[in-house]
């Protein structure tokens, strides 16, 4: 009896959404040659829902129990590409903006060639400014290469791959670095003190945000056999933003004027007093702290003092 089971699932958090996931409209995944090949030779399907990313094996079950349909006998990597279709991804996400095409948030769960354990893919709680690495070929400009050094590039478990001497340069570089597979590389005098990148020669549109590299092997079907989830997180935060009121005199006396939040969580300051371009009397009022931007707030403001009549 044959049938499929989900062995790894990416979920991709996004605080700015009430349900924590993100959106459909905001991703759309595309999957290189090689990936196709590796899922149609392995009997695998990798799915994207609303923020998820699944990968499901075909499996064999007799009375011995569950087996994959084709075993894994040693690390295969998965690599997709996730794009942003909503143009201000970056404007509501916690991150420094980049240049989409040029560089791109890495994201895998192989360290230092090991797997991770079921939890967050970042270093950090959350993707950070350490995520994003230079998106090659496009991006060689963002490689902070010195040229009176020679220098190496070496796959990430420190494996010396090309060599690049201080007498050629930055286009011979770029040259000898395409003759690359795609995937993560270091690049330096040493391996200690190199910079990462990503190469990817797979042409897709402009909009790629994240590269992700999913790599499987005996350890994920462990869990399977124990009908274990091996969920991975991948968690953005929203981006922080102060709130500010600009209230003008033209339909409100405004001089005892104040806002206040009926859940009392959030507090507002007189932040300017003045006149605004048409000149007439006006005040801002701005938080006394940052906000996380969310794509639905529940808050309750009062508005409080008198109107031109004097009455409250």
């Amino acid at each position: 009896m044959r049938a499929y089971k989900k062995i790894i699932e990416v979920v991709f958090k996004h605080g700015f959404y009430s349900d924590g996931l993100l959106n459909s409209n905001d991703l759309e995944m595309v999957v290189s040659p090689q990936t196709e090949l590796m899922l149609k030779n392995y009997r695998m399907i990798l799915k994207l829902k609303t923020g998820v990313a699944t990968l499901i094996q075909e499996y064999d079950k007799d009375e011995n129990g569950e087996v994959p349909f084709i075993e894994i006998d040693k690390k295969l990597k998965i690599s997709f590409i996730v794009k942003q279709k909503n143009k201000d991804f970056l404007s509501i996400s916690e991150l420094p903006f980049f240049t989409s095409g040029q560089q791109t948030i890495y994201i895998s769960n192989l360290s230092k060639g090991k797997l991770a354990q079921p939890g967050a893919l970042t270093s950090a709680e959350s993707v950070s400014e350490k995520d994003i690495v230079p998106l090659l070929p496009k991006g060689f400009a963002y490689l902070k290469l010195p040229n009176a050094k020679d220098l190496t590039v070496y796959n990430t478990e420190g494996v010396e791959l090309v060599s690049l001497p201080k007498s050629e340069d930055q286009k011979d570089w770029h040259k000898r670095i395409m003759q690359l597979d795609n995937g993560l590389y270091y690049v330096g005098e040493s391996f200690a003190k190199a910079q990462t990148f990503y190469l990817n020669k797979v042409r897709t549109n402009v909009g790629n945000i994240v590269v992700v590299d999913l790599f499987i092997d005996q350890t994920t079907d462990k869990y399977v056999s124990k009908n274990e989830e091996y969920q991975y997180t991948v968690n953005f935060e929203p981006r922080a933003t102060y709130w500010e009121y600009h209230i003008s005199e033209k339909y409100n006396k405004i001089d005892n004027i104040s806002i206040k939040d009926e859940g009392k969580k959030l507090k507002f300051k007189l932040e300017n007093a003045g006149e605004n371009v048409t000149g007439e009397k006006t005040k801002v009022f701005v938080t006394s702290e940052q906000i996380p931007m969310q794509f639905s707030h529940r808050e309750v403001f009062s508005l409080t003092g008198s109107d031109k009549s004097g009455k409250s």
